[in-house]
C-alpha cells in the first residue's frame, strides 16, 4: 500500500492462534529497493525486519512474518480481536473494548464473543456479534446491530435506517425513528419516538425524564410485545402510535407471504390439471390414452409428474403456515395486556391478539387493557 492509503487503515479483525491477520504491501521505488539491498546485502532480513517494525507498532500476540522487500504478514498467536491503525496492530482480547466511534471507517466488525463499544457507534457502522453487545454512549443512523446475545445501549439509538437486533433480550436508553427486533425482553429508559418495536416477550418503555402531560413516553410508530406492554405514558396531537401485543407481527408477516404463495400454487396446480384434460380430450376418453400418439403421451406424462410435484410442494406449505399460525398468538392470550401509568393521548391504536380497537379520546390515569370475551376490554 502506499502513504495516502495507509493513513486510511482502522480495522478490527477477530483471530484465532491458527489465523493469519493481514497480509501488507508497501509500494517501492526502484531507489528505494536498492537502498534497502547496498544497506546491508548480507542480512537483508534483519534490514527488513527493522523497516517493517519501525512502520508498525506490534505488541504481544502478534508476530512479524517477513515475505519479501514489499510484503510482510502479521500472525496473530492468540484468540481475540486484533485493531489495524496507520501505525500499529494491537491485541485487543478474548472480551475486548473498542475505544474508538465505530463508523464507515472502521469497516464491519464481526466478532464470536462479548464486546463493549466505548465511544458511538457512527454513521455506517456495522457489527456482528455472537455474544453480548455494549454500547456505552449512541447509536446514529444507518447503522446495523446484530448480536445474539444481550443488547445494551447505554445512551440511545436514532435514525431511521438504523437496525438492531437481539436474539436474547435488550436495555436502551431511548430509541427515535429506529427498528428494534428482539426475540427476548425489551427495556427503554426513557422514550421512544416514531420507532418501531418488535418484542417476543415484555415491552416496557419507562418514561424516565419524561414529565410532559401532553406529550407521552411513546409518541407515533408501532410496538409490538408478544406478553405485554407497559407504558409511563403514550401519545401526542397530530400522530397514531400503535400498540400491539398478544399476536407476533414478524410472524405473521410470514404468514401473509406464505398464504400468498399458497394461492399462487393453487392456481398453477388447477392450470396444470386443466392442460392434462386438454391432451387427454383430445384422445377421447382418459380410457382411451392408449390411443394417443408417442408425442402425447409423453407430453401427458411429463404434465402428470409435474403437477404431483407441485401438489406435494403445496402440502409442505400447508405445513409450514400451520406452524407459523401456532406460533403467531400468544400462548398465554388471558394474561397478555397493555398498560400506561400516567395517560393515553390520542389517537392511539391498541390490537390484542386479532382483536383491533382505536382511542381518540384521552384516557387520563393509570389504565389497563386486556383481552376479555373476544373483545379489548379496559380492566383498570
Amino acid at each position: 500500500m502506499n502513504n495516502s492509503e495507509k493513513t486510511h487503515i482502522s480495522a478490527y479483525l477477530e483471530s484465532s492462534k491458527t489465523q493469519r491477520i493481514a497480509t501488507i504491501t508497501f509500494e517501492r521505488t526502484e531507489e528505494e529497493l536498492l537502498a534497502i539491498k547496498e544497506m546491508n546485502e548480507s542480512t537483508p532480513e534483519k534490514v527488513l525486519e527493522h523497516f517493517y517494525k519501525k512502520i508498525f507498532t506490534i505488541n504481544d500476540g502478534i508476530v512479524l512474518k517477513i515475505i519479501d522487500a514489499t510484503t510482510c504478514e502479521y500472525i496473530s498467536t492468540e484468540p481475540g480481536l486484533l485493531h489495524l491503525t496507520p501505525t500499529s496492530i494491537s491485541h485487543l482480547g478474548i472480551s475486548p473494548t473498542i475505544q474508538e466511534d465505530i463508523g464507515n471507517v472502521t469497516g464491519p466488525i464481526v466478532y464470536s464473543g462479548n464486546v463493549t463499544c466505548a465511544n458511538h457507534v457512527l454513521n455506517g457502522g456495522q457489527l456482528t456479534i455472537d455474544g453480548d453487545l455494549k454500547v456505552l454512549k449512541k447509536v446514529e443512523d444507518h447503522v446495523k446491530i446484530s448480536c445474539k446475545g444481550k443488547l445494551h445501549i447505554e445512551w440511545g439509538a436514532s435514525g431511521q435506517h438504523s437496525f438492531l437486533y437481539s436474539q436474547q433480550e435488550c436495555h436502551i436508553g431511548y430509541l427515535e425513528k429506529s427498528v428494534l427486533v428482539c426475540d427476548g425482553n425489551v427495556e427503554i429508559n426513557a422514550h421512544t419516538f416514531m420507532a418501531k418495536v418488535f418484542c417476543r416477550g415484555d415491552l416496557k418503555v419507562h418514561g424516565n425524564g419524561v414529565s410532559s402531560k401532553t406529550r407521552g413516553a411513546v409518541v407515533g410508530g408501532v410496538l409490538n410485545g408478544l406478553n405485554s406492554i407497559q407504558l409511563k405514558s403514550v401519545g401526542a396531537e397530530g400522530c397514531t402510535t400503535k400498540l400491539i401485543a398478544g399476536i407476533d407481527l414478524r410472524i405473521q408477516k410470514q404468514v401473509n407471504e406464505a398464504n400468498t404463495l399458497h394461492a399462487e400454487m393453487e392456481r398453477a396446480i388447477l392450470i396444470s390439471q386443466q392442460e392434462i384434460e386438454v391432451f387427454l380430450s383430445a384422445a377421447g376418453k382418459a380410457e382411451n390414452l392408449g390411443k394417443m400418439n408417442a408425442g402425447a403421451k409423453e407430453k401427458v406424462r411429463n404434465k402428470l409428474l409435474a403437477l404431483k410435484k407441485e401438489q406435494k410442494a403445496l402440502m409442505v406449505l400447508e405445513g409450514k403456515i400451520n406452524k407459523l399460525k401456532n406460533m403467531l398468538i400468544s400462548k398465554d392470550l388471558k394474561n397478555t395486556f397493555i398498560s400506561f401509568n400516567d395517560f393515553m393521548d390520542p389517537v392511539v391504536h391498541l390490537q390484542i391478539s386479532e382483536v383491533e380497537e382505536t382511542y381518540k379520546e384521552k384516557i387520563p390515569g393509570m389504565s389497563r387493557f386486556k383481552f376479555v370475551d373476544g373483545k379489548i376490554k379496559r380492566v383498570l
